[in-house]
């Protein structure tokens, strides 16, 4: 089972920058990147707040792939 966290496509579908991202779920704009680059794992509360700045839920954030 593979887990994907599809963070920088919901952050573009949205429209929303790095920064504006930022502003709007009091995470850093450098953990943010971090994260989408697989240079981070997040917390759980990281992630859920930026799906709630997104306006989404946790399982839109994530593809599970059970080959």
């Amino acid at each position: 089972m593979n887990i994907i966290f599809r963070l920088k496509e919901q952050r573009l579908k949205k429209g929303y920058s790095l920064q504006s991202l930022s502003m709007k779920s009091k995470i850093s704009k450098s953990e943010i990147n971090k994260i989408e680059n697989n240079l981070l794992d997040p917390r759980l509360s990281s992630v859920c707040k930026i799906a709630h700045a997104l306006g989404i839920t946790l399982f839109e954030l994530f593809e599970i792939d059970y080959d």
